[in-house]
C-alpha cells in the first residue's frame, strides 16, 4: 500500500488588485428653456423710453398737465420741503377730507374757503405746497373741502363750475363776484382752468399762465380785471397750437 504524501495545503493565491481610478465624466449641460431665455432677454428688446413731447391738447388743466406736474415736484424740492413734512401734511389733509362728509358740506362756508385761499398764498402756510402741486381745479376743491364748503366726492374738474353756469361778461362783472365763487375758463364745453374768487375782482389759483397772467406753477392771487377781456364774456389767452384763443368765463358759488 502506498501512502499519500501529505503535501502542504494549497491556499489560493491572493492577487493584489490595483484600484483603477474612476473616470470623471463631465456633467451634461441642461438644455436651456427657450421661454426663460426669452424672458431674461426681454429687456434687450424693450422699446426705448418716449422722449418726445406729448400733445398738449390731450393733457388736462391748461393742456400742460404732464409738464407742470414735473415742474411742481422740482418746485417743492427747491423750497426745501423734505419727505417727512410732506407726508405729515398729506396725512393731515386726508384726515380733514375724511371728516368732511358729503352731507356735512355747507355752501355757506364758501367765504371761509376764500379766506383760506388768500392766506395760503404765503409760502409758509401749511396748505401752500399742496395747492401749488395740485391741478388747478383740485386746488380749488381742496380749499372748499378744508373749509367745509365742498364735499370730498365732488368732481373737481366738472363739478365746481361748468360751461352752463353764469357768464361773466366783463371786468365790472368779475369785480362784483362774491368771495368764495368758483371761476371757470372754458374753450367751448371743455374746462381749461378753474380759480377761486376772493373778492374785488381777485381770484386765487395754480398754474395760471394759461389765461395770460401769473406763473406756470405756484398758488397765487391775481387781479382778474387785468385779463384781456373782449367784452363778450370771454378773454383772449395764449393758445396751444396758435398764438391765442378765446376762453369764456363762467362762475358758480362754491359748493352749490
Amino acid at each position: 500500500m502506498f501512502e499519500r504524501n501529505p503535501g502542504s495545503s494549497r491556499q489560493p493565491a491572493q492577487q493584489s488588485v490595483q484600484q483603477q481610478p474612476t473616470p470623471q465624466v463631465a456633467p451634461r449641460p441642461t438644455p436651456a428653456n427657450p421661454r426663460s431665455v426669452q424672458q431674461d432677454a426681454s429687456h434687450l428688446n424693450a422699446p426705448p423710453p418716449d422722449l418726445n413731447p406729448r400733445d398738449p391738447a390731450a393733457d388736462p388743466c391748461c393742456g400742460m398737465g404732464h409738464a407742470v406736474k414735473a415742474v411742481a415736484t422740482k418746485f417743492a424740492s427747491a423750497l426745501g420741503m423734505n419727505g417727512a413734512a410732506q407726508t405729515n401734511r398729506q396725512e393731515h389733509s386726508q384726515a380733514a377730507e375724511e371728516r368732511t362728509q358729503e352731507g356735512q358740506a355747507d355752501p355757506g362756508r364758501a367765504g371761509d374757503a376764500a379766506q383760506l385761499a388768500r392766506a395760503a398764498t404765503d409760502p409758509n402756510h401749511p396748505q401752500y405746497m399742496h395747492l401749488s402741486a395740485d391741478m388747478c381745479w383740485d386746488a380749488v376743491k381742496r380749499c372748499g373741502v378744508e373749509a367745509g364748503a365742498v364735499g370730498r366726492h365732488v368732481d373737481a374738474q366738472h363739478g365746481l363750475v361748468s360751461h352752463t353756469d353764469t357768464l361773466v361778461p366783463d371786468r365790472a362783472a368779475i369785480e362784483r363776484l362774491p368771495a368764495g365763487t368758483a371761476v371757470g375758463f372754458f374753450e367751448g364745453e371743455r374746462p381749461v382752468h378753474v380759480m377761486l374768487s376772493v373778492g374785488d375782482g381777485h381770484a386765487c389759483g395754480n398754474k395760471n399762465n394759461c389765461i395770460g397772467r401769473g406763473n406756470p406753477v405756484g398758488w397765487e392771487s391775481l387781479d382778474l380785471k387785468a385779463l384781456n377781456w373782449d367784452g363778450n364774456g370771454g378773454i383772449t389767452a395764449p393758445g396751444l397750437h396758435s398764438p391765442q384763443r378765446t376762453l369764456q368765463v363762467r362762475a358758480r358759488p362754491l359748493g352749490t
